[in-house]
Parts: C-alpha cells; sequence; structure tokens
C-alpha cells in the first residue's frame, strides 16, 4: 500500500469514528432528557401532594377551600 491509500483509508476510519460518537453523544442526550423530565414530574407530584397535605392540616383553609 502507498501512503494515499493509507492516508484514504485513515480518513474513512476517522470519519465513521467521528460519526459513532456523534450518534453515542445523541443517545445520551436522549437518555439524560429523559431523567431530567421524570425526576421533574416526581417533584412537582411531591410539591403538590406537600400542598394538599398542609391544607389538610388546617382546619379554616379546608373551610375556605
Amino acid at each position: 500500500m502507498n501512503w494515499d491509500a493509507i492516508s484514504g483509508l485513515a480518513d474513512v476510519v476517522s470519519a465513521l469514528g467521528v460519526i459513532g460518537s456523534l450518534i453515542y453523544v445523541g443517545v445520551q442526550i436522549k437518555k439524560n432528557t429523559l431523567e431530567t423530565r421524570r425526576a421533574n414530574a416526581r417533584s412537582t407530584s411531591h410539591d403538590h401532594g406537600s400542598v394538599i397535605n398542609a391544607i389538610m392540616q388546617n382546619e379554616n383553609v379546608s373551610e375556605i377551600l
């Protein structure tokens, strides 16, 4: 093999590596986004539960609502 062929092969391997890296990063971002949404949903649910619990413990507020 001459140097031009080796250089061409190295370019192809490098391009495949970049494409693979981009796919990996895309998958990781998608997973992170999903986990962040789940965490936000859990936090919101917990916050609403805390508010409802506080309302139920206070007779005056419960009567008003």
